[in-house]
């Protein structure tokens, strides 16, 4: 009974949670599409849903066979599957489901993780008491495993969940925190992205010194590294510092060496927005030529959907540029295509920020759905488990009832061959008695025969010797003999 209710709650749950996702994803699907087009969908994506399909058929061959293990680890890459494909609340449900079986099966680790993964979507959704909830709990969880690895992870989350929700203090806390483990455990990539971090916190803080101190240690670990990419954030944002100073010359420097990475591993966008940054300070130093040329480099680089902004700043600069050297047809034909390239933008944004209500509503929605099927699995958890303790309980009285009546028939056979001994020795007893009485009587009676048949004997001989004490001395011999002669006869 236990074993089928178990695997019917599961069955149910997997099956509720199925449909709840395959409308999510549908609607997702069709926003996306909104949003960019009927060929928005790339090979990459395509590769994401063949994925997403193998993993729910895997999923409910593992549910089918009873593998919670492996039901568990498929809940968690289809979380991540749906994350990358842009749709947190499937991404949510199959983080929960995960975290919900690791919980059952007591795996500490497994649940650290999913909790840091649920923490950073709920971040990156905006709602971030939900986010500080389970960063929190993955810390409160890594202390009592004492686990250095899990300790830094849950602290670099939590500093990650603090910074998004603009409480500085704490995320710099929260890094520092991280820091030292990750240094104590001589984790050099871990600590290059901490002090990358901890820089751009001092930065907005207003303290430049601190923030290059901090990227230097960060630029030198990721040349030992060999970390290009890293490299290359680690030059954009110092970069942005120098420029912050007024320092052009350092700023231009650390952008070029940022851009010549990101166009080495073709990273079109990023290379882009370097490029303006680089124009931007042309601006600055009334280069407008400059500027001009290195709006043409970005310009090219904004060609995807991702890149919009990035084209509405290059559009932006060049504007500028061009009023700047009097070019009035340019500036008006700049000004006309910036202008309806932020009203699609703004329309963009409102759409998105649309998008972003409804799927809020979405994730409360499933949550509290997600919410009933744990309350319904928990009782019927509850169900099993008093079906369980009365099984065993149950077990235990048949048990002691087994072990009572025998000891009660054994009692019982025990006081009837007690009772057939005795009454055996009552039988002896009783014909011995008989015999007693028996040889007694006979006794009595040779007794009495005896008593009778001496008495005249006796009486005879006792008269005989009576006479002979009257007269000792006169009795002769001859007449003594004579006595002793009846005597004789007598006896």
């Amino acid at each position: 009974m236990a074993f089928s209710l178990t695997r019917s709650s599961k069955l149910v749950g997997y099956i509720l949670l199925h449909l709840v996702l395959l409308w999510s994803v549908g609607i997702n699907n069709v926003q996306a599409q909104n949003h960019a087009g009927p060929s928005a969908t790339s090979v990459s994506e395509q590769d994401l849903f063949v994925n997403l399909a193998q993993a729910q058929d895997s999923l409910e061959y593992y549910y089918a066979n009873e593998d919670t293990p492996a039901a568990a680890r498929v809940h968690s890459q289809m979380g991540e599957l749906y994350n990358r494909l842009e749709a947190p609340v499937n991404s949510l449900a199959h983080l929960h489901m995960s975290l919900d079986h690791y919980q059952q099966m007591g795996k500490s680790a497994q649940v650290i993780q999913t909790l840091h993964r649920l923490a950073a979507i709920y971040a990156d959704e905006r709602q971030f008491e939900q986010a500080l909830q389970y960063a929190r709990r993955a810390g409160d969880l890594a202390r009592q495993l004492k686990n250095d690895s899990l300790l830094a992870a849950s602290a670099y989350r939590l500093g990650k969940v603090y910074e998004r929700k603009g409480m500085g203090d704490k995320a710099l806390q929260s890094y520092k925190v991280a820091l030292e483990y990750y240094m104590k455990m001589d984790r050099s990539t871990q600590q290059a992205d901490l002090y990358h971090q901890l820089a751009e916190l001092y930065n907005q803080r207003g303290d430049v010194q601190q923030a290059l101190a901090y990227h230097r240690q960060a630029l030198e670990l990721r040349q030992q590294l060999e970390d290009s990419l890293g490299l290359a954030e680690s030059f954009f944002h110092m970069g942005k510092i120098f420029s912050g100073r007024d320092d052009l010359d350092l700023a231009r420097n650390h952008y070029e060496r940022a851009a010549h990475i990101h166009e080495k591993l073709n990273r079109p966008v990023e290379a882009g927005r370097t490029y303006l940054e680089i124009g931007t300070l042309a601006v600055r130093e009334g280069d407008y030529n400059k500027a001009l040329e290195y709006e043409d480099r970005a310009l090219p680089k904004a060609a995807g959907f991702d890149a919009l902004e990035v084209k509405v700043e290059a559009l932006k600069l060049a504007l500028d540029s061009h009023r700047k050297l009097g070019n009035t047809q340019t500036v008006s034909l700049v000004s006309r295509q910036l202008q309806d390239l932020q009203d699609s933008l703004e329309q963009l944004k409102r759409e998105q920020a649309v998008r972003d209500a409804s799927l809020e509503y979405q994730v409360n929605n499933k949550l509290e759905e997600l919410q009933l099927l744990k309350e319904k699995q928990a009782l019927q958890e509850a169900r099993i488990e008093w079906e369980e303790s009365f099984l065993a309980f149950s077990v235990i009285a048949l048990v002691l009832l087994v072990v009572i009546s025998t000891l009660l028939y054994n009692r019982y056979q025990y006081r009837k061959r007690a009772e057939e001994k005795l009454k055996a020795n009552n039988s002896k007893l009783e014909g011995l008695n008989t015999r007693l009485e028996k040889l007694n009587k006979e006794k009595n009676e040779i007794l009495s025969t005896v008593s009778h048949d001496l008495k005249n004997p006796l009486s005879g001989i006792t008269g005989l010797t009576s006479l002979v004490k009257m007269d000792p001395d006169g009795t002769t011999r001859e007449e003594l003999l004579d006595y002793i002669d009846q005597i004789d006869t007598v006896a």
